[in-house]
Parts: structure tokens; sequence; C-alpha cells
């Protein structure tokens, strides 16, 4: 019989043999129960996914066969091998997720039974162990990825502080040659998705967020709520059957309009321009523009663009710019006499305008006229490099037809382009003398009445106002509201430059025909807003006289002046060292 030392160790073996079996099974079990919930999950996302792929997709597939007449058979055909290939996917990634599981889950049961058995660790510091350095595992890969993926705040700075004035393709390229990844963006969408939202959010905080987006309907809306509100919108008219229209304008425009476009004479005057743009926007942009007389660029002595009242407008017929050109003529109603409006060969415009304008006077683009007789008698008449260039020089060219400077001239000049046409392109011959004659007949007209047009008057001002309404949304086209906005910054900005000469500050300066308007710098900022505005009343009513014109002390009456001064032809001397006659 064992002694009682030899019992008391058996005993404490088969305690211990029991304990470890206890806490292997317990590992096992716990283990294996994790497998299982997560092979269940697996499937169950599979199972999920196989409806939608096996009941879903073939149904939808049939009912867009049967409403289209395609065959059935070949799309249940297809369906069923759809099946199939999802089954084989599924069975195969089922047993792969198991085989891992399996092996994972005697890895772990391995580990623990090391930890107890071998290195005596207690079951339950294991158990809590588990129990709490599985989360923080866990958590700490995820918050190791989110730190990896995740760009460093600091550049998100740099990134909304730089995306005011410079693009984000140059961003991107900046901060692609810093030394570290750190300080680098993560590609160059993150950078544009961060100036949208930075300017997106800014204009949140300024209310000038536009609900409308592209709907033009909410736009319109919108527009019509803010017209008592906005200096810039003031009409927005709607016809049966016609896209909504706007007219934008200020009354500093007005003002301009009518003493640099409808005071000639005596005073200096210019040409209403008028010209479509698009890809602005929803709908076309139609503004008018003219040069300020009253201020010059000091290097080159000409005078800058100003943009005029605007049309937006979807419909460029006849009825569209008679309203626009209607809310014109109502605001000039007290003016001395029309202007003279200068558009390319659109003829919606040139038809339009001159009901409206009766007194005034229409000139079209030499440069348009040219280009366009170039493009018909290429393509449309077939004919020769040369007799080509033969007719456009007898028209276009130095002592050309359209530089006449007579009606007899005029006359005598267009009976020998009609022979050489007649002789070398006779195909051409009608289209030029019902299409492009009255125009050149018609520009002649103006030309000889109204000083403000040249015989190779262009339509360049309203190309050039039109590549400033681009460059201003940086080429990409706005809803209505913010474009209106857009183009009242520039008419603001126009009028800044103004305010600025008369200081003698900034690009220009005023003319000489008006610089008593002139102000020094400091005597300006020190007038009240009162003062300020009435001294811009008088200097927006006063106008550039003409060199041969004289204005009363009161400014009421201008008259001509002699260029002789009462001098004899040829006369030298001082009036009074010459005789006045012979005894």
């Amino acid at each position: 019989m064992d002694t009682w030392e030899e019992q008391t160790v058996l005993k404490r073996k088969w305690v211990i043999v029991v304990g470890v079996v206890k806490v292997v099974v317990v590992i096992v079990v716990a283990v294996v129960a994790i497998g299982i919930v997560i092979i269940l999950m697996v499937m169950v996302v599979e199972v999920v996914v196989a409806v939608v792929v096996l009941i879903v997709v073939p149904a939808l597939a049939v009912g867009v066969a049967v409403a289209e007449g395609v065959v059935v058979v070949e799309v249940v055909v297809a369906a069923v091998v759809v099946v199939l290939v999802v089954v084989v996917v599924f069975v195969v990634v089922v047993v792969v997720v198991a085989l891992v599981l399996v092996v994972v889950m005697v890895g772990v049961v391995v580990a623990l039974i090391v930890l107890v058995v071998v290195v005596r660790v207690d079951v339950v510091v294991v158990a809590v162990g588990l129990a709490v350095a599985a989360p923080l595992a866990v958590l700490h890969v995820l918050l190791v990825v989110v730190v990896a993926l995740r760009t460093d705040p600091s550049v998100l700075n740099v990134i909304k502080k730089a995306s005011n004035t410079i693009k984000p393709r140059e961003i991107n390229e900046q901060l692609k040659r810093k030394p570290t990844e750190d300080e680098r963006p993560e590609n160059l969408r993150q950078v544009q998705n961060t100036k949208y939202h930075t300017h997106k959010r800014r204009r949140v905080e300024e209310g000038k967020q536009h609900q409308g987006g592209n709907n033009l309907g909410d736009n319109i809306n919108q527009l019509h709520n803010a017209i008592h509100n906005h200096p810039f919108i003031q009409e927005i008219f709607h016809r049966k059957q016609h896209v909504p229209g706007i007219v934008l304008f200020t009354t500093q425009q007005i003002r301009d309009i009518r003493r640099f476009c409808c005071s000639s004479p005596p005073g200096e005057g210019t040409v209403l321009g008028v010209g479509k743009t698009f890809n602005l926007g929803q709908l076309h942009v139609t503004p008018t523009v003219f040069k300020h007389l009253g201020i010059a660029r000091p290097t080159t002595n000409t005078h800058l663009i100003f943009i005029g009242p605007t049309l937006i407008h979807g419909n460029s017929d006849r009825k569209t710019y008679s309203t626009f050109f209607n809310f014109i003529k109502q605001e000039l109603e007290d003016a001395p006499k029309d202007p003279v409006i200068g558009s390319d060969e659109e003829m919606a415009i040139r038809i339009a305008a001159k009901p409206v304008f009766p007194t005034g006077s229409l000139i079209s683009c030499s440069r348009h006229l040219k280009s366009n007789m170039i493009l018909y008698l290429r393509d449309k008449v077939g004919v020769a490099t040369r007799t080509r260039n033969n007719i456009v020089s007898a028209v276009f060219g130095p002592g050309g037809l359209t530089s006449s400077p007579t009606i007899a001239v005029f006359e005598e000049r267009l009976t020998n382009i009609q022979t050489t046409i007649n002789d070398q392109a006779p195909a051409y011959l009608q289209h030029f003398t019902s299409r492009v004659l009255p125009i050149l007949q018609q520009n002649l007209d103006t030309m000889l009445t109204r000083t403000e047009a040249s015989h190779d008057w262009t339509n360049n001002n309203c190309e050039i106002m039109n590549h400033i309404l681009k460059m201003k949304i940086d080429w990409r086209p706005q809803a209505i509201p913010q474009l209106i906005d857009s183009i009242y910054e520039i008419v603001k900005g126009h009028y800044t430059d103004v305010e600025r000469a008369i200081m003698g500050r900034g690009e220009y300066r005023l003319h000489e025909d008006i610089k008593e308007y002139f102000v020094q710098p400091a005597v300006w900022c020190t007038k009240t807003d009162e003062q300020r505005r009435r001294h811009m009343e008088k200097f927006e009513r006063a106008l550039k006289i003409k060199r041969s014109m004289a204005t009363s002390s009161d400014g009421d009456i201008y008259v001509l002046t002699s260029g002789a001064r009462g001098k004899k032809i040829g006369q030298k001397k001082r009036v009074r060292a010459s005789r006045t006659g012979r005894l």
C-alpha cells in the first residue's frame, strides 16, 4: 500500500491534470465559439449577397429582356451561369474561411496551453488578459490604420490658405515636393475637395450661398425675391414659350452711357457695343460695352473698357433683344440723342435695335464681315485663293469699299467690285448684293453721320469683355445668382478705378478735358460721404468736349470754334502786329 506521501503526490498530480484538462476544454470551447460566430457572420453576409445575385439580378435581367424584346432563353442561360459561378465562389470562400479559422484556433489553443501549463500562469489571469487585450489590440490596429491614412491637419490648413489665390493643381505640385510624407497631401482630389468645401463654407458664412444650384426655376424664384434688394437686378421678364430674361444695370452705368454714347456733339462719343457670350452659365449673357472717356491709361492714353447694361437670356430672337433695348431706352429717355449700336453680323440684334433707337445708327464689326466673306467664298462658292484675296482686298483693303470717304466714291468702287465678282466669282454676286452690301451701306451711313464710328470699327471691346467675364468665373459655368454677383463685382471694380483716378491713384488718370475734378488723396479721404457723392455726381455729368467745341461758363451752351481764329490765310504774326489791309 502506498504511503501517505505518495498518495498526496498522486492526488496533487491528479488535481493538476484535471485542472489543465478543464482549462484546455474552456479555452477550446471559447475559441471554437468565437470561430463559429465569425463563420456564421460570414455566411449571413454571403447568403444576402447570394440572394441578391441569384434572385434579384436574374429577375431584373429577365424583366429588362422582356421589355426590350430580347430572347428570354439566352438571358436565363446567362443567369444560370451566373448562379453556378456564385455558388462555387460561395463554397470556396466558406471553406477558406473555415480552414483559416481552424489554423488560428489551433494556434490560440496551443499558446494558451503553454501559458497555463508550462509558464504556470493562472487561468483567471489568462481569461482576464484575453478579455482586455483583444479589444485593445483591435482598437490599436484601427487607430494605426486611421492615423496612417489621415492627412496631417497642418497640411489641410496650408491647402485652405493657399486655395484663395492658387489653383489646386499648383498647390498639389508644391506640396508634393516637401521632404517628408507627413507634409504632403494624399492626392490632387483631396486638394480639390478641400478647396471646394472651404469656399462653400465661406459662402455660407457670408450669406452668399445660393440654394438654386442648376435648377433654373429655383434660381429665377430666388432672383424674384432679391430684385428689390439687389442694386444690379432691374428686371426679370418671362414671355410665353420663351426662357426668362434678366436685365442688369446700375444708375452709374446709365449715366455714363448717356454722356459717352448719347452726347455727340458736343461731347466726344463712343459706340455702345453689344455681343453675346457663351459658356458662362445656364443661359447666354449679352453685355453692352463702352469706353469710359473720362479716364485713360497714362502710358498709352487708351480709355478703360466698361461693361454696361447686361442681358441674361435663353432665347436670342428679336423679341428678346427688343425687350432689353426698350429697358435701356426708358432709362435714356432724356438723352440728347440715341446711341450708335455696334455688333457683329447677328441679325436679331440689328433688327431689334433699329425700331427702339430710331434716331440712332447701327454699325457692324468689319472683322466679322471680312472673316465671314472669306469663309463663304472658300466653303460655299469654292473660288481659288488668289481670286478670294482679290475680292476681299477690294472690299476691306486699303482704298477698298469700306474705306470710302463719301457716297460718290463708295458707289464708284462698288461698281468696280461688282464687275470683278461677276467675272471671277459669279456664284457669289447674289449673296454679296443681298446680304453683305446692305450692311456695308449701313456702316457707311453711320460713319458719315456719327463721329463715334469709323470705317474699320470692330467689336473687339465686346470680345475683351467676354474674356474678362470668363476669367472672373475661372472658366467654370456658374449658377445664375452666382453669375450675377460675379458680373456685379466687375462693375464695382470699374467704378473703384474711377474713384482712384480722381485721386490720381491706380492704373488710370483723369482725361485732360475733365482734369478739374482731380482731388488730392488726403483731401478726398477727409471728405464726408455726402461730399464725395456730390463730387462723383458732378464728375459723372462732365463731358469730354471735342477740341472744336467751346463751352460757356455755366456749361449750358456748346458752340463750334473757328480754326482760323479770325486770321488771314498764311498769317504768322500776332494779331496786334499785323495790318488789317492795304491803303
